[in-house]
């Protein structure tokens, strides 16, 4: 378990931070999918951004070497 930051961003600037523990770099994502109705969410693991996830993205395939 690692512990990942998850910010909500509104117009560019954070608007709320969310602190989990989270198996891996998927786990954590798709928590920001969850996350995304209404902001964009950066999500980092220490200080690696993970990823930036907004409403519609397509979820992640593991198996699709495209994907992330």
């Amino acid at each position: 378990m690692a512990m990942y930051r998850l910010f909500l961003i509104r117009d560019g600037e954070p608007m709320a931070q969310v602190l989990r523990d989270c198996a891996d770099d998927f786990d954590a994502l798709e928590l920001a999918r969850t996350l995304c109705t209404k902001h964009v969410v950066e999500v980092y693991c220490h200080e690696r951004l993970v990823a930036r996830v907004k409403q519609g993205d397509e979820p992640l395939n593991v198996n699709d070497a495209r994907s992330g």
